[in-house]
């Protein structure tokens, strides 16, 4: 059994102590952009750390973030596997918008600015331990909704469906089983067809 994390929970004598496979680093907010100063809109976010979109997408659209992963190795073989993510990513959002907008985000954006996004926001949490892996998606709706969490690959167990907008969902989720990375979307039809299906619920008329 496995907790994931790639942010650090607040300390207190309820909170158990961090292990070594507590996961990764926060994800870090923007800066403010002074009221008269004049920014537009495609500059409010030029300061942003790298994970944070550049784009909030389009009104009754979808944006597709860049999946979270762990560990955050640079190997071509785990990158191999978040880009398939991704495209899958995309094509099941391409099934739930029909002919609405849908931005696909670069690497390494992964979260939406600090006011939200103005689309439907899909996202996953993979998780790779050798050549193992799990994934769950993640999706919310505009501005600063919480996420839900829908079960995709390998065996999870989740405390919470839901986590509050930024927070990590990976804090919610506790990997029972895993499979190979190599078949990681392999024969998951089931649970994509349940990914596409709360996607559309969140769309304009869905």
């Amino acid at each position: 059994m496995l907790l994931l994390s790639l942010v650090g929970c607040p300390t207190g004598d309820d909170k158990p102590s961090k292990t070594a496979e507590d996961f990764g680093n926060p994800s870090l907010g923007d800066d403010p952009v002074p009221i008269g100063s004049g920014k537009t809109k495609k500059d409010d976010h030029k300061n942003d750390p790298p994970e944070i979109s550049r784009s909030r997408g389009t009104k009754g659209g979808i944006v597709v973030l860049w999946p979270r992963i762990w560990p955050h190795g640079d190997d071509a073989a785990t990158r191999d596997v978040t880009v398939k993510v991704q495209q899958r990513l995309d094509a099941l959002a391409k099934r739930a918008a029909g002919n609405r907008s849908i931005d696909v985000r670069p690497e390494p954006e992964r979260s939406c600015p600090k006011e939200g996004c103005e689309a439907t926001s899909v996202s996953a949490v993979i998780v790779v331990r050798d050549k193992a892996c799990a994934a769950v998606a993640v999706v919310a709706g505009p501005g600063t909704s919480a996420g839900h969490i829908l079960p995709w690959a390998g065996k999870v167990e989740l405390t919470k469906e839901t986590v509050a907008f930024r927070d990590a969902p990976e804090e919610q989720v506790k990997v029972k089983d895993y499979v190979p990375c190599a078949t990681l979307l392999d024969g998951r039809e089931d649970n994509e067809a349940a990914i596409a299906r709360y996607i559309t619920g969140l769309l304009p008329g869905g």
